[in-house]
């Protein structure tokens, strides 16, 4: 994407993008499973990374049997992670204030697309101090296709009026970046627990700092500054 034109509007994810949340809910959940007597296995713990609640059930299900107390788990993980999320500010993942910044001082619109529940997301964006870069922000609970599908995607850039392949996508999730590719919204992949997988995302960079970096080239570029 280092040629790539300038967005007109950018869409980020939040969970293990913008926020260090994700070893968090890795953490809650691997306590939960043990406690109702089944093992952590990692490999499918991440599959499910980026999911809704419909997505994460199939899974882990398909992993472990239906002789898996889904419903008990979930209630133990999230009393875990809700806990501690809906009380106390996640840590800012590094560069996600810096682009937020550089986006809003260029006055690029900016949407959030979000696997989490409204009322959750409203209150982790609250703590964190960034609610107030979004101008729109659709979550898992408002959409009837969660990630992979297009549809979260495909609503965030109707929400800011704009055409999908004028935004930039900010994911960290292969979920996720099948989702922003699917609804036709070029993606940067900042991976955090999951690999990338090979050619899926636009570009793959190390953080959002460095993605802050490729923004700030293409903004140059479209006024003609070298």
């Amino acid at each position: 994407m280092n040629d790539a034109p300038a967005p007109r509007g950018l869409i980020f994810d939040m969970d293990g993008l913008l926020l260090d949340s994700e070893r968090l809910a890795m953490a809650a959940f691997e306590r939960a499973i043990v406690a109702h007597g089944f093992p952590f296995e990692r490999e499918a713990y991440l599959r499910c990374v980026g999911t809704r609640d419909e997505g994460t059930r199939q899974i882990l299900i398909e992993h472990y049997g239906p002789e898996l107390p889904y419903d008990a788990i979930v209630a133990t993980w999230s009393e875990r992670y809700h806990g501690h999320v809906m009380h106390r500010p996640v840590d800012r993942r590094p560069g996600a204030e810096e682009i937020l910044e550089l986006a809003a001082a260029a006055r690029l619109p900016m949407a959030l697309a979000t696997s989490t529940r409204r009322a959750i997301t409203v209150r982790k964006l609250e703590l964190a101090g960034l609610d107030r870069y979004f101008r729109f922000v659709i979550c898992g609970d408002q959409v009837r296709s969660g990630k992979p599908d297009p549809e979260p995607y495909q609503r965030a850039a109707a929400g800011l009026g704009l055409a999908p392949s004028a935004c930039w996508a900010f994911e960290d999730s292969t979920n996720g970046v099948r989702s922003a590719r699917g609804a036709g919204v070029p993606v940067i992949q900042i991976p955090d627990l999951v690999a990338p997988e090979a050619e899926l995302a636009n570009a793959v960079l190390p953080s959002l700092r460095d993605a802050a970096a490729l923004l700030a080239a293409a903004l140059a570029r479209s006024r003609g500054v070298v």
